[in-house]
Parts: structure tokens; C-alpha cells; sequence
């Protein structure tokens, strides 16, 4: 009996040892230094550049990257009765010419969804490089409006890891 309660007891200290060993060991290999996530902000900046002169039927307009980051670009075309002037007039008015052309290195724009009116450019932009441009000029205008006005909108976004400027831009259409 005297065997078996010393046994007990051995077995007891051993457990406490192990606990006080296995504790000061996961305290001294455990580290409480701060993980430092850094963020910084990019400079995405991206203006459209049209030709001289007021005639909105000889307009080229492209999209320059001014800032610092590889940007993926895309642009839509509104066409509207300028202010002032009382007959509507839209796109269906008017052909516009949208370039299929490429610039050197294989850019040009496509739209992908023909409900959305985006035409996206085709590949990266680098810093200070310009698209193709998104059209080349206006005819067949089917209105007797003396007035209006074709309003190109463009956005741009990092390029990141993304392949395309659809994929860019619609993250959640691509799974």
C-alpha cells in the first residue's frame, strides 16, 4: 500500500514538472513582437487626350496613363442633346467609328458585354503611355439637332494580378 501511495505521488510530481517544463518552454519560444502589415497608396491617373479643334467629327480621343502604376483602362461613349436644344438625340443617331486598329505593341479595344457599352483596352498601360484611339471620327448623322454633345467617360484601375481589363474590372464575373 505504502508502494502503490508512493508511486501515486512520483507519477503526481512528474505531471507537474511536465506542465511547469512544457509551459515555461511554449512562454520562452512564443514571441510577442508585433507583425507589421505595411499599405501604401498608388498613384492611378489617367486623362483623355483628344485632338485640337472643336469638330466633334474628326475626334480620335485616347486615354494617357499620367500616373504611377500599370493601370488597365476602359471607356463608353454618351451621346447627348447639348444644353439648350430641345430635339434628344443618342448614339443611334450617328455612326461612330470605333477603332479595331492596335498600337505597337498589340492594344485595342473590345467590348465584351454588349449591354454595358464598355469597351475595354486590351492590354496594360504603363506610366505615360496612351491607348489607341477609342474612335476614329463620327459620320451618317441622322438629326436635324444643330447641337450636341459626345461625352467619353473612362476609368482605370490597377493592374495588379489580373490578365485582362474585363477580368480588372469585373472580379466576380471571373469565379
Amino acid at each position: 500500500m505504502k508502494k502503490k501511495r508512493m508511486i501515486q505521488v512520483l507519477l503526481s510530481v512528474l505531471l507537474v514538472a511536465l506542465i511547469v517544463v512544457g509551459g515555461t518552454a511554449a512562454y520562452l519560444v512564443a514571441s510577442d513582437s508585433p507583425v507589421v502589415n505595411r499599405f501604401s497608396f498608388v498613384d492611378v491617373d489617367t486623362d483623355i487626350e483628344e485632338p485640337d479643334g472643336d469638330d466633334p467629327i474628326e475626334k480620335t480621343p485616347k486615354v494617357k496613363n499620367e500616373g504611377d502604376s500599370t493601370v488597365f483602362v476602359r471607356a463608353k461613349v454618351i451621346v447627348a442633346s447639348a444644353p439648350g436644344v430641345s430635339d434628344p438625340v443618342s448614339e443611334s443617331d450617328m455612326t461612330i467609328n470605333y477603332n479595331n486598329g492596335k498600337d505597337d505593341k498589340g492594344g485595342s479595344w473590345a467590348k465584351h458585354d454588349p449591354d454595358d457599352g464598355w469597351y475595354y483596352y486590351s492590354r496594360e498601360l504603363e506610366t505615360g503611355e496612351s491607348t489607341v484611339a477609342l474612335f476614329n471620327g463620327i459620320e451618317g448623322i441622322n438629326v436635324e439637332a444643330s447641337s450636341f454633345d459626345v461625352i467619353i467617360y473612362q476609368e482605370s484601375v490597377v493592374a495588379g494580378n489580373y490578365k485582362t481589363a474585363y477580368e480588372a474590372f469585373n472580379p466576380s464575373k471571373n469565379g
